[in-house]
């Protein structure tokens, strides 16, 4: 005989928390990625994603529920300005919401007038309709603003991983540029760079100063050691920033403190087999 084993539904609590954490997490990667890029592909999308969640957020901490249609369902951008609209005094352009949390206290100033214009401009866009535009750097500004409130506070965590995702990209495409270049390489021209005394020509002339040198590592691409370091990691491993002269990769200062991050991480977890 099968038995159904009863499941127990989730506190609320524990739903009320999923929930302000997904807001946070999608207000704040939508408006990092428009940072980063504000004339990204699906930019109207971006824009309405991060506002809407960013709001929903905002509505939800002060006034809990009152982000919700009847049903259920969370409110439009659009609905979500006009009732902070109503529940907020204007002073100035701005609808400013203020209080103290945790000890220290807060200040948001919503510019509610751009972010409804920001809304105008970008739904013909995400709905097919002619007319629209991506949203304008006041508009991005404004949706920034938001990240004030103690809701969010995601835009640090947001950019610097989409900070990340850019240089990983940015390392790939480098890498890739290196093979394609060697391919384009007659052979006469590579054996000449596979020859030890080739990098000679790039190291420092004066011993004093080639002793002082990182001199010549093994490129992460091409396997020649003609990869010259200019600049070494934080963490000692070795993993140095600088260009290959016989392939052409350049590893930046920042993509070498990572991969040597990742060296140490993995040879301290080593230890302790």
């Amino acid at each position: 005989m099968n038995v159904r084993r009863s499941v127990k539904p989730k506190p609320a609590t524990v739903h009320v928390e999923e929930t302000r954490w997904q807001r946070r997490r999608e207000y704040g990667e939508c408006t990092a990625a428009l940072v980063m890029n504000p004339e990204a592909n699906g930019a109207e999308g971006l824009f309405n994603q991060a506002l809407s969640n960013g709001l929903a957020a905002i509505v939800g901490h002060h006034w809990p529920g009152r982000e919700r249609k009847g049903d259920g369902r969370v409110k439009s951008a659009a609905a979500l300005l006009a009732f902070i609209n109503g529940k907020v005094r204007r002073r100035g352009s701005m609808r400013v919401l203020e209080g103290r949390t945790q000890g220290y206290r807060w200040r948001t100033a919503l510019a509610t007038k751009t972010l409804a214009d920001g809304i105008r401009r970008t739904d013909p866009g995400r709905h097919g309709t002619e007319g629209g535009s991506p949203p304008g750097k006041q508009h991005i500004d404004a949706l920034v603003k938001l990240d004030t409130h103690p809701s969010l506070r995601s835009m640090g965590e947001a950019l610097r991983d989409e900070g990340w995702m850019h240089m990983v990209a940015s390392d790939r495409e480098a890498r890739v540029r290196a093979l394609t270049y060697v391919a384009k390489l007659s052979k006469e021209e590579w054996a000449r760079r596979q020859d030890p005394d080739y990098v000679e020509d790039y190291l420092p002339f004066d011993p004093k100063e080639r002793d002082s040198s990182f001199g010549a590592d093994a490129c992460p691409v091409c396997d020649l050691e003609t990869f010259i370091i200019e600049e070494a990691d934080s963490f000692g491993i070795g993993i140095g920033a600088g260009t290959c002269r016989a392939c052409g990769y350049t590893r930046t200062p920042e993509m070498a403190e990572d991969e040597a991050m990742d060296a140490k991480i993995e040879y301290e977890m080593s230890k302790g087999d």
